[in-house]
């Protein structure tokens, strides 16, 4: 959405299925003017990336897998496809058997929150309390060094004598709380202090004043206040279902704008963090009917290996220019840093949650678990909350943040619901404060310094390029939205449709021999009856097929696309994977936590161990 001439300024994209975003500015009068170069670049990087029974006689007439050549075909003139997008409708008889407004997590109640973090202090409602009950707390401290795997605590204090001079503090209470821990919770605040110099790529004496030793803050009424809500695994629609009166806020009291047919680029979050975060592509597209193949800007490899400190982060952007900045995820692994990447190595925002989950994740985090447990409490409670406490402070200086929930839409497709109305009080009681200004001077100055090339088509550009497609945009073909028509499904016991599925399987035992993982990971089995293959309807001929294959004994169903081609004799002479990643369509919860540090194996490997409890993801 994008919101004109109110206090209250934003925009909701959707990353197709992964996520919905939230963009709120302050007195953005004229979309004109963000077109310098540093927006326009950073939003074509992110648009265009963004802005997913065998008969055996039968099979005995099929080439083995590895006998198949994988296709090297030559570039072909390719007819234009052009785009014919389905009309969104959020109520659509085939998703309304899924839909539960009523949806709530089950949970029974027995713990009330009986501690409170109030101006720095720790207050203890001792209602019911025996006399000798006692709490002392502790700051969390975003770590000096690979902050999105540590963080450092200081020392407990008696709540008495405690007072904050961090964003996270911990407190635990009991009878004898030194032997045993009877609560355990988590309690944020904005702590206001000077920005450091040194992040991302800066120095010491990086932006500083020249007449002091201090960083310039801007003042909103030059600046405005830019605020990001990111809602994972909800689409569009989704999201104006569940979020109705948030939606409404947004739409009808601040003229937002819906940008419908936002794709994702990737399965899961990380690829599209990437895409949004940094303009980048971290996984090939593969050769589909709107483009040959395009190779990523640095390999899914490459951008987990190493820190991510060094990438263009509109993040720093704001920081150079004297913004405050705040930044959470409501898990600790986060978008960047799942499932073993390094991520940051210093806080990329001034203000950074990191430790909060750091800490309640952690094996030592237990009984701070089991509090919030029996408390009821949940995740997006404590992103929403750091997000408000950061809204209120700083009073008339410039804002920048950014919030990640991972948990309301991924556990649920219902899971949003019940949230609707905790993010509609907590923006509608922010109005008057988000309208007091009303002057919006140039966020950036293109010749003050040099900015790096984005991918290619933006929305703040006066002419786009054309044509606009899931080709030009670099959107892999399973996650396209320009509708697709199929003919009717080939058998499952068919020779082609037996193939297509061993070539498949194949290719995903590669991937388990290529890390090493055999040994961990059991053998395929092809439920062949069940595999779906259905030929997509082209101008040409090509033959591509969208594939569904299950196998045992994980029960997986995988889904996408691959190619194939013939020879004189009309029969199969290679195959060829469109879909870079085969996507597993069903919940596999932690069957494959054996290999949950190899992003892509965890989806296919079923595990020799299997643990007692595996819950969905």
């Amino acid at each position: 959405m994008t919101y004109r001439k109110t206090g209250l300024v934003g925009s909701l994209l959707t990353l197709a299925a992964l996520s919905v975003v939230l963009l709120f500015y302050e007195d953005l009068a004229d979309l004109g003017q963000l077109g310098n170069d540093w927006i326009i670049r950073k939003s074509e990087a992110f648009n265009s990336l963004v802005l997913q029974a065998l008969v055996r006689v039968q099979r005995s007439l099929a080439p083995a897998p590895s006998q198949l050549k994988k296709s090297n075909k030559p570039k072909l003139p390719r007819k234009p496809l052009g785009c014919e997008r389905r009309k969104m409708d959020p109520w659509d008889e085939s998703i309304l058997r899924f839909d539960n407004p009523n949806w709530k997590p089950v949970c029974r109640k027995n713990q009330t929150q009986i501690t409170e973090l109030k101006n720095g202090r720790l207050m203890l409602d001792r209602t019911g309390l025996p006399a000798d009950y006692t709490c002392d707390g502790r700051c969390l401290y975003t770590a000096s060094n690979r902050t999105d795997w540590n963080f450092r605590a200081g020392p407990w204090e008696d709540i008495e004598v405690f007072e904050a001079d961090c964003d996270v503090v911990e407190v635990r209470c009991g009878t004898n709380v030194t032997d045993k821990i009877e609560y355990n919770f988590l309690h944020t605040t904005i702590f206001e202090r000077r920005d450091t110099p040194t992040y991302g790529t800066h120095g010491p004496n990086d932006f500083l004043e020249k007449d002091g030793n201090v960083q310039r803050v801007a003042s909103h009424f030059e600046k405005p206040n830019i605020y990001i809500l990111v809602f994972d695994s909800t689409s569009t629609s989704s999201f104006v279902r569940s979020m109705s009166k948030t939606f409404y806020l947004m739409k009808e009291q601040h003229q937002g704008v819906v940008f419908q047919h936002l794709n994702k680029v990737g399965i899961n979050s990380r690829p599209n963090a990437w895409a949004l975060m940094f303009g980048k592509q971290i996984y090939e597209v593969g050769r589909n009917p709107y483009t040959e193949e395009i190779l990523p800007d640095l390999t899914a490899k490459e951008s987990c290996d190493g820190a991510v400190d060094g990438e263009d982060f509109w993040m720093y952007r704001f920081r150079d220019l004297g913004y405050h900045t705040m930044m959470a995820d409501d898990w600790a692994l986060g978008s960047v840093n799942w499932s073993n990447c390094w991520g940051f190595l210093r806080a990329p925002a001034k203000h950074y949650m990191k430790p909060f989950q750091r800490r309640n994740e952690e094996k030592k985090g237990k009984q701070i678990r089991q509090t919030m447990k029996d408390m009821c409490h949940e995740t997006f409670e404590d992103t929403s909350l750091y997000l408000d406490q950061f809204m209120t402070a700083y009073k008339q200086e410039s804002q920048m943040a950014y919030i990640w929930n991972n948990d309301l839409g991924h556990g649920d497709e219902n899971g949003l619901y019940h949230a609707d109305e905790h993010f509609y009080r907590i923006l509608k009681q922010q109005e008057e404060r988000l309208a007091e200004t009303n002057n919006l001077h140039e966020l950036f100055d293109p010749e003050s310094e040099e900015f790096r090339a984005g991918h290619g088509s933006s929305y703040f550009r006066r002419r786009m390029n054309e044509p606009r497609d899931c080709g030009t945009l670099r959107i892999p073909y399973e996650f396209c939205l320009c509708e697709k028509k199929f003919e009717a499904p080939i058998p499952a016991n068919s020779t082609e449709a037996i193939m297509m599925a061993d070539f498949v399987i194949t290719h995903f035992q590669d991937m388990i021999d290529n890390e090493n993982m055999a040994d961990k990971c059991q053998k395929f089995s092809v439920q062949y009856e069940n595999t779906v293959a259905e030929k997509l309807v082209l101008p040409d001929n090509r033959e591509v097929y969208k594939l569904k294959v299950s196998v045992l004994p994980s029960k997986g169903i995988f889904s996408g696309y691959l190619e194939v081609a013939r020879n004189e004799t009309n029969d199969i002479a290679s195959l060829s994977l469109m879909s870079k990643r085969f996507e597993r369509v069903n919940s596999y919860g932690k069957e494959g936590d054996c290999v949950k540090k190899l992003e892509d194996l965890r989806p296919i490997c079923y595990c020799v161990y299997q643990p007692q409890d595996s819950s969905d993801v």
